[in-house]
């Protein structure tokens, strides 16, 4: 086993740390990152678009529930 790790030495001997780059991988999953950040960044922009931000603070909204369950609000 050693043989044969030793027979690999050699090609690793000419290899220089300094130049090792992320390459297409590492730029397609950094791409692929930044367009899943723009599509939710997009989509959150939208929703909060839709929202409606009513200035009635003065009057708390109650919902009113029809039949046996508006009895049920006095039971704990």
């Amino acid at each position: 086993m050693v043989a044969g790790a030793g027979g690999a030495l050699p090609l690793a001997a000419g290899f220089d740390e300094s130049k090792v780059t992320p390459g297409v991988t590492g730029f397609l999953v950094f791409a692929a990152l930044v367009l899943a950040t723009w599509l939710l960044l997009r989509s959150l922009t939208r929703h909060l678009g839709r929202v409606r931000f009513d200035d009635d603070s003065e009057q708390p909204r109650r919902r009113v529930l029809p039949g046996p369950q508006a009895d049920r609000r006095d039971q704990p």
